[in-house]
Parts: structure tokens; C-alpha cells; sequence
């Protein structure tokens, strides 16, 4: 699409949102909740049929490289003492609502809840751990893989949580809806699939734009 000019706006989810329900000229949305997208097809907003996940990613128990944590696993947790365990705060980012779902479905929170040491957002919660000021954190998994400073112990099952997902949708503003949707379907394809799962992404059916994820320890 050669003759195709991008322009990409970044911002917060609900900012952006709120810009598409203004009548913002916006052609593809592209957020970080995938519960901004089903507000406005709620309302109408999207083009019927545009919604498609093209990422999802899973929870995961991360410990640092130079101060391991004396656990292994999830179940570890049950009886091995934890001091620190770094964990998003759920008032301010979503991973620590996520977590906090994980940790109570686990009947992990009343054992540690007395040891949390909550980070604004899931960097936060990364360099909790990196530095050793946390034996250990829970984080996306997409956030860990890059990060060389930490190490992935397990993955919290998928029925401990609601989905991770990011969703992709054309907007009702959308000036060319034709190119809309073949950047949606670049977005599900192979290609970018493969790099997706390179960064810690889970994989994404093409055909119905839902992840597919096997049940498994990193």
C-alpha cells in the first residue's frame, strides 16, 4: 500500500475512545484494554464484523537473575515463605488487576497479602524484582521475555484471570475502510504472528482472532 499515508496517534486507551466517540477521523483502534473496544461497539462505533484479538499474552512468576527467589513454582508458594512479592496495584494498572484476580483464585492473597509491594504499572513490578527488592513479582509475560534481568518461574492458568487480549477495530470515522481491513488482516498474519510470539505474545488464530494457548510451564 504504497499509496497509503500512516499516521499513528498515541495516547491513552480512554483518551482515544473518547476521541473516536467525538468523531475523531480515526481509521483503526488500536488499544490497550480490549474493553474500550467493546464500549464503543456498544454504542455503535466500530464497523460491524472489524473486531478482531490480535495478541493475547498470559500472567507469569517472575524472580531476578541475581537474587532467585526459593521457589519454583506456583505451588511452591503454598509452603515455601515469601518476604516481598512486587505486584501492579490494581488501582492504577491492569496487570494489577489481573494479578489480583490470579492471587485470589489461587487462594494465594491471604497467605501474602502482608508481604505486596505494589508498583504503579508493570515496569514498576519488573524493577521491584530485578533490583532485589522483591523475591518475586507477577507480571505479563510480554513484559518479562525482553528483560534479561528477570526469569519466568511459571504461568498462572488461564482460568485464574480474565483473558489478556488486544483487540484491533475500524472505527465508524474510518475515511478508507478498505485499507483499515487489510491492515487487520497484516496484523493476523503469519508474519507478524511469528514476531509477536518472539516478544512473548501468545498465538492468535488467524481465522477467528482468538488466541490459542497451550496449558504449559515457560
Amino acid at each position: 500500500h504504497r499509496d497509503v499515508n500512516l499516521r499513528v496517534i498515541y495516547g491513552p486507551s480512554q483518551s482515544l475512545r473518547k476521541q473516536i466517540e467525538e468523531g475523531a477521523p480515526v481509521d483503526i483502534f488500536l488499544p490497550s484494554l480490549f474493553e474500550e473496544i467493546d464500549q464503543l461497539e456498544a454504542k455503535g462505533l466500530i464497523i460491524q464484523g472489524t473486531k478482531r484479538t490480535f495478541a493475547a499474552t498470559s500472567l507469569v512468576l517472575i524472580t531476578g537473575t541475581t537474587l532467585p527467589a526459593p521457589v519454583s513454582s506456583i505451588q511452591d508458594l503454598q509452603t515455601t515463605p515469601i518476604h516481598r512479592i512486587a505486584v501492579g496495584d490494581p488501582k492504577t494498572s491492569s496487570v494489577g488487576k489481573v494479578a489480583a484476580q490470579f492471587l485470589k483464585y489461587s487462594k494465594l492473597e491471604p497467605k501474602l497479602k502482608s508481604q505486596y509491594v505494589l508498583g504503579e504499572h508493570s515496569r514498576a513490578v519488573l524493577e521491584l524484582v530485578a533490583k532485589g527488592e522483591a523475591e518475586i513479582g507477577v507480571v505479563y509475560r510480554t513484559d518479562a521475555v525482553p528483560n534479561s534481568a528477570v526469569r519466568i518461574l511459571d504461568t498462572a492458568p488461564v482460568a485464574s484471570h480474565t483473558p489478556i487480549r488486544y483487540g484491533v477495530a475500524v472505527a465508524w470515522t474510518a475515511q478508507n475502510i478498505s485499507a483499515a481491513g487489510d491492515f487487520i488482516e497484516f496484523l493476523l498474519s503469519h508474519t507478524t504472528q511469528t514476531l509477536l510470539e518472539d516478544l512473548g505474545f501468545d498465538h492468535v488464530s488467524p481465522e477467528a482472532g482468538v488466541p490459542q494457548r497451550e496449558e504449559v510451564k515457560p
